[in-house]
């Protein structure tokens, strides 16, 4: 009885097949097309206000010993609106969303304003 065999043209069909399929489905996960970095203001935004409320949603003196309470400077992974390299905050992404004119991490008006937004259910 003779074994069933595959010719060379069928196995190098079958190769090219399989290459196909890997690389459409590397297209789906996204490895051909590389992923950008940008994350939005509203992103940003929504991120920090999460870990905002995880750290207990308070404001913090501006300063030591002071009585002005700002926004507390907390880091978004990811966020980089200026493009400088270095990840920017909390109070940034709430100064670009809501187009405050102030820093809320050295403004109290602004900073009850992200307060406000983030922390405040009404």
């Amino acid at each position: 009885m003779r074994g069933a065999s595959i010719s060379i043209n069928m196995l190098i069909v079958i190769i090219i097949a399989v290459i196909v399929l890997l690389a459409v489905a590397s297209l789906f996960m996204g490895s051909f097309v590389p992923t950008s970095g940008a994350m939005s203001d509203v992103d940003a935004w929504n991120r920090g206000c999460g870990l905002w409320k995880i750290r207990g949603c308070s404001l913090t003196p501006k300063e030591e010993g002071s009585k002005t309470k700002v926004v507390p400077s907390i880091t978004i992974p990811g966020y980089d609106p200026n493009g400088d390299g270095d990840y920017d905050t909390l109070g940034t992404a709430c100064q670009r969303v809501f187009g405050l004119t102030n820093d809320p991490e050295k403004n109290e008006d602004a900073a009850k304003r992200c307060h406000k937004e983030c922390c405040v259910i009404s």
